[in-house]
């Protein structure tokens, strides 16, 4: 089948100016059924029309593709950490949840609203050219033999309306201790999912960079909370352990660590 074509020749210097740019298509032949070899008449447009023609079916486009363009991140982190022995176990620790929300967050940042709900505050994160901060309800709840379950339950994006109003937001996690060789393990595994219809102009942008850059962002908060894990809790553990022992002094260096908190 043949390409459109264009034309600019003097037949058209009557009826169109000189800049004039005539475009012929042969699927106007099927609308001539006559003789063979009669002159089919083409369907003729000035680039005026022709811009107008060009704005409105980007218009269509644009529409279709935002319509479409849910763009969905996803992050994975696992952690594992040895328990010192003491007195009274991990699995007893771990019995009231919000020990390990107060190891996970700072005390400006939570905010309790029942016995396993809360409401954590994020810092704010900036994605290519915005800024924004996420507030996130979750449900912590203790489970058997001392496993710890987090799942979101709802998520408020401050900042960007555009971007609240198509958000879905989705952190699924647990942590549980278990015996290996005689010695207690905490592992764990959180997963946070995040679905949004990605606002011009970065709908312009590929698909592949677009990805890359949510996953980076989201491993990335999941890397702070599991630090933070890592760098809390068995401190809180042990602290909290002594306390219900022997009642013993912390040493100095310990105490530093808990005003330091």
């Amino acid at each position: 089948m043949a390409a459109p074509r264009c034309a600019i020749g003097r037949r058209t210097a009557k009826k169109y100016p000189p800049y004039a740019l005539i475009i012929t298509s042969p699927y106007a032949r099927l609308t001539h059924p006559g003789r063979r070899d009669a002159r089919p008449t083409h369907p003729q447009l000035t680039l005026s029309e022709i811009s107008l023609k060009i704005v409105k079916y980007l218009h269509k486009v644009t529409y279709f593709n935002r319509s479409l363009m849910y763009t969905r991140f996803f992050a994975s982190q696992s952690v594992e950490l040895a328990v010192p022995d003491e007195s009274v176990s991990i699995r007893h620790y771990l019995r009231k949840p919000k020990r390990l929300v107060d190891a996970l967050t700072c005390s400006s940042q939570i905010l309790q609203m029942s016995e396993e709900y809360f409401r954590l505050k994020m810092r704010p994160l900036t994605f290519m050219i915005f800024s924004f901060q996420p507030t996130v309800d979750m449900r912590v709840w203790a489970g058997d033999n001392g496993t710890i379950h987090l799942q979101s339950v709802a998520c408020e994006i401050r900042g960007i309306e555009y971007i609240n109003q198509r958000f879905a937001f989705n952190l699924v996690g647990k942590l549980y201790p278990e015996e290996r060789h005689g010695l207690t393990y905490l592992s764990g595994k959180a997963d946070l999912e995040v679905k949004v219809e990605v606002p011009p102009p970065l709908n312009l942008t590929p698909a592949p960079i677009m990805e890359a850059s949510g996953n980076t962002l989201l491993a990335g908060v999941l890397l702070t909370i599991k630090q933070r894990l890592m760098n809390q809790l068995l401190l809180h553990y042990r602290q909290w352990a002594r306390s219900q022992g022997t009642g013993s002094v912390y040493s100095p260096q310990e105490k530093l660590s808990a005003i330091s908190y």
